[in-house]
């Protein structure tokens, strides 16, 4: 009798001891992942910011690297953004007769921000130089105290509204007049539209998503 109870004794106190030990395993394994992933996922950072008002003419206004030659880029014109290397213009209907421009550059793929957003577009784009000016046909370049933090591969993300009190806008890609939702009259601030231009740094070899 006393044999088959210290068996059973046994056997239970290593039941007891497996089921302590799985909850330490998995409580082991929740904090690691947590820890990876606080670690593994960098916090984005705005490096800098600057905002302007700029006149689009013949329909375009752009973002060009001092260091390039400026020129309209022969790009697909089905996208409201047309890029070449050094450069990125936005298409805009030919009612927009005044803008602002806010440029942010970050340190990373930067957060969403919210908001009633007409157009987004994202684009890769080479600056050879990292000193970029804001560029229209008839306004030419205009100097802007925002300087990226080292040449060479961007990611753009543009978003833009257009003030449906100032409208009615027609699409420069198909000539159909847009449908406006309301947007931010604080943003807007009186203007035919207001663009939001997010840049970040981008590894040459890895394509962003």
């Amino acid at each position: 009798m006393k044999a088959k109870a210290s068996v059973q004794t046994t056997l239970q106190k290593l039941a007891a001891d497996y089921r302590k030990d799985r909850r330490n395993d998995c409580h082991h394994t929740t904090v690691l992942a947590v820890h990876s992933n606080e670690r593994g996922t960098p916090v984005s950072r705005l490096l800098d910011a600057y905002e302007t008002a700029v006149s689009p003419s013949y329909r375009l206004f752009g973002l060009v690297d001092a260091a390039v030659d400026t020129y309209t880029p022969d790009a697909d014109r089905s996208n409201w953004l047309l890029s070449a290397p050094g450069m990125v213009y936005l298409q805009v209907p030919s009612q927009v007769i005044n803008a602002t421009v806010r440029l942010e550059s970050w340190s990373s793929i930067p957060p969403e921000k919210d908001g009633n957003w007409f157009g987004r577009e994202e684009v890769e784009a080479k600056f050879p130089g990292g000193d970029l000016r804001i560029v229209s046909i008839d306004g030419g370049m205009e100097e802007i105290p925002l300087t990226l933090p080292s040449p060479g591969l961007y990611k753009m993300r543009w978003q833009w509204i257009f003030n449906g009190e100032r409208g009615p806008f027609t699409s420069p890609l198909s000539w159909h007049t847009l449908q406006i939702l309301p947007g931010s009259d604080e943003e807007l601030d009186g203007r035919d539209q207001y663009c939001l231009v997010q840049i970040w740094r981008v590894a040459a070899d890895v394509k962003a998503g």
